[in-house]
């Protein structure tokens, strides 16, 4: 991947993805994964598409939630990926306005030809 996204493009790719499982576009968010991209979480890792698409429907469409990303630190290394590490705020109003947690990410990126893709997405709480 080398260089050729920049700081901008990968916070974008980043906020779009939330702003994705947020308004419940599931075709969108499902798009920027790799055909074999996997999404850890605490319920266990989803894998590929079809996976991915289980667990956004297991989670409801009645669900409001809004996702804030801060401290975004982006490594660039010499292969085809790009790791990205930020906290999470996690809101949810399922029963009034909360915050339901602060996670740690670790993303990893790539891209084809239509451009950012997420190989692996992974969380670890860091409060709640």
């Amino acid at each position: 991947m080398g260089s050729s996204h920049c700081y901008e493009d990968i916070t974008l790719f980043l906020s779009s993805f939330y702003g994705y499982l947020d308004t419940h576009q599931d075709d969108a968010l499902i798009a920027m994964f790799a055909d074999d991209g996997v999404w850890y979480r605490k319920e266990g890792p989803a894998q590929g598409k079809v996976a991915i698409r289980e667990v956004l429907l297991a989670r409801g469409r009645s669900r409001k939630t809004c996702h804030l990303i801060t401290n975004i630190q982006i490594s660039i290394g010499v292969t085809d990926t790009v790791d990205v590490s930020y906290y999470l705020t996690v809101y949810d109003n399922s029963n009034g306005l909360q915050a339901v947690a602060i996670l740690k990410m670790a993303d990893t990126l790539t891209t084809d030809a239509q451009g950012l893709k997420l190989l692996a997405k992974r969380s670890t709480i860091a409060i709640k």
